[in-house]
């Protein structure tokens, strides 16, 4: 009986990966795009990532879901060991 996988299983794996990753891949690429348009290609910049950086609104929105974040996050491990007795 032959072991290891498959030639079959081995690019359904490589075709799901590349399904899942790919579109964030190209999405950091193009995220330093210097053109307003997607699809025109103006270059290296980090212009965008500036713009981010000034907007008062997504940075509180930024800091809103980091804290949610933090207050679920903590007491988990403290409540995944406690266990009522029977």
């Amino acid at each position: 009986m032959k072991r290891g996988p498959s030639p079959f299983n081995v690019v359904s794996v490589a075709l799901g990966l590349a399904f899942l990753y790919l579109p964030i891949v190209i999405l950091v690429i193009y995220s330093f795009n210097a053109s307003r348009l997607v699809t025109v290609w103006g270059g290296w910049s980090l212009i965008w990532y500036r713009e981010l950086l000034n907007d008062e609104a997504i940075l509180n929105a930024a800091w809103i879901s980091f804290r949610v974040a933090f207050v679920s996050a903590t007491p988990q491990p403290c409540l995944a060991r406690w266990r009522p007795s029977p």
